[in-house]
């Protein structure tokens, strides 16, 4: 009789959980595209320096936002920051063959990272000479970046209800420990009835713990890999100054 509404329980739980990893993984899905057409758009600058610059600071933004999740992690933060001793030392020491160490000090020291990556960003765009239509379309993306680490934040900041965890747990212990009777009583073999509550309760906890591993998402994803792929493509990336366009010749009709 009971066994729908445990079903429908951890399903419910499970579904949820599902759409906080799979809006996270969305998130860094735009992350990593529009780091990609930040990097494609430096090669507008006319200063190559500055376009370098551009292009660092892009991907660290995306090192920035990975540090910046993990401080709100909990589950197998010590996965990701290593041999470093803390999260803040291994994004040091990402960030700064980018961006340089004085730029990598005023990061540290923002209380939002992100944000101040953000700051240094519309700053460089700021010493460019580019024409106000160029600018208006870079400066779009500066902004998509500010949106991302707002998102990030309301998935970090609100996390599923404990008391709706708690129950879900206590109701599944519960019902599980009930299982060995109920299949007693409708008359299978001892060793069958051992068998069925080890399967079934191998189950239903199983699937409890997926959710409670996807509702950590930013500790499930590979956003490592995500930066690292960033950094190598700006590593690969040859800046040179931005050639003058041409100029149209004029067209006479006789």
């Amino acid at each position: 009789m009971t066994a729908p509404a445990v079903a429908l329980l951890v399903t419910f739980r499970t579904n949820q959980a599902y759409d906080r990893w799979w809006e996270a993984r969305k998130i860094w899905g735009a992350v990593i595209n529009k780091t990609r057409d930040l990097t494609r758009q430096s090669h507008w600058f006319k200063d190559p320096e500055n376009a370098r610059r551009m292009s660092g600071l892009a991907v660290a933004f995306s090192y920035a936002l990975n540090a910046h999740c993990l401080k709100g992690t909990m589950t197998n933060q010590k996965n990701h920051i290593g041999e470093h001793a803390t999260v803040d030392d291994k994004l040091a020491s990402e960030i700064e063959p980018l961006i340089g160490k004085e730029s990598t000090k005023e990061v540290l020291a923002a209380p939002h990272r992100p944000v101040e990556v953000c700051r240094l960003l519309t700053r460089c765009l700021a010493n460019e000479a580019l024409t106000p239509q160029i600018k208006a379309r870079v400066d779009e993306n500066v902004a998509f970046y500010s949106d991302f680490g707002g998102m990030c934040d309301r998935i970090q900041k609100t996390p599923m209800p404990l008391t709706y965890t708690r129950h879900t747990a206590r109701f599944l212990t519960t019902w599980l420990m009930f299982v060995p009777s109920a299949l007693l009583g409708a008359g299978l073999a001892p060793a069958a009835v051992i068998t069925g509550s080890i399967v079934i309760s191998a189950i239903f906890l199983g699937i409890d713990e997926l959710s409670a591993l996807l509702e950590e998402p930013f500790s499930v994803l590979p956003m490592d890999s995500y930066c690292n792929g960033l950094r190598d493509l700006h590593l690969y990336a040859e800046f040179k100054p931005a050639p003058e366009p041409e100029r149209a010749m004029p067209v006479y009709y006789g």
